[in-house]
C-alpha cells in the first residue's frame, strides 16, 4: 500500500511507498518534496507509526 505526502510548499502529492515510510520515515524528521525538492517535517506521530511498522 502506497502512503500520499502532500507538500507544505507546492502542495502536490507524492506517493511514497509503504518500504520508504517504514525503512525511512521512523528515523528522519523530514522528506523531500518529488516535485519541488523542499524539506517538509515528518510529524512525530507519523514517525510513530512508522516504526509500528519496523516493529521497533
Amino acid at each position: 500500500m502506497d502512503y500520499l505526502m502532500f507538500c507544505n510548499y507546492c502542495c502536490k502529492p507524492s506517493k511514497i511507498p509503504t518500504y520508504i515510510v517504514r525503512e525511512y520515515f521512523s528515523m528522519a524528521s523530514h522528506a523531500f518534496c518529488q516535485h519541488c525538492d523542499e524539506p517538509n517535517e515528518i510529524p512525530q506521530q507519523v514517525q510513530y507509526e512508522a516504526m509500528k511498522l519496523k516493529g521497533e
